[in-house]
């Protein structure tokens, strides 16, 4: 295979479409392939665990995403694929400590604010989780997931007006999202 970054680019494009297609052992072949090659910043490695993520591989790709962010320790996606996945394996402190870690390396990432404030919503640190949703709809207002999440901050900080504001917003976006419908009508139900 050439190493021209033009052959590289393409063949990365073509990993993503097959994961994207649910082509997930196809798309594994050609990311392994690529992260073999010299990437910037661990792209291609970030990508493989990625795609490993999605076949439940969670132990190889933790051993890539560890080794990913060891070699290129300002990738922020690394770093920010690492917190999510050690939050799913229950290590509330290392999913913390690597989100933290990618939103200072990349401040204005608003996935990297939405996924450290959503980790903390599931420590019941509401109003600190509230700091980096809200960090997070400043800069993509678009993200209905992010709505939804501060809604679920601020409902549970007693702040019943502020929650409801969030969820129709998350509704504004896609009218059709059921988990704002629910905590909608939770907090109309609140309020009386």
């Amino acid at each position: 295979m050439r190493d021209d970054k033009a052959t590289l680019d393409v063949l990365s494009r073509k990993a993503l479409d097959l994961a994207a297609k649910g082509d997930l052992p196809a798309a594994e072949v050609l990311f392994r392939a690529l992260a073999n090659r010299q990437p910037p910043e661990g792209v291609y490695q970030h990508n493989l665990a990625v795609c490993l993520l999605q076949q439940d591989k969670l132990d190889e790709a933790r051993v890539l995403l560890l080794k990913t962010a060891s070699e290129f320790p300002l990738y922020s996606n690394a770093h920010r694929t690492l917190g999510e996945l050690f939050h799913k394996l229950g290590d509330h402190f290392l999913a913390e400590r690597h989100l933290k870690l990618a939103v200072k390396i990349e401040p204005l990432s608003a996935a990297n604010n939405s996924s450290l404030g959503t980790i903390l919503i599931s420590d019941g640190r509401y109003g600190e989780a509230a700091i980096y949703l809200m960090q997070s709809l400043r800069i993509d207002p678009g993200l209905v997931d992010t709505w939804n999440s501060l809604g679920i901050a601020r409902m549970q900080q007693g702040k019943m007006r502020s929650a409801a504001i969030a969820f129709k917003r998350a509704l504004n976006i896609s009218p059709g999202y059921a988990n704002a419908h629910s905590n909608l009508g939770n907090v109309y139900r609140a309020l009386g």
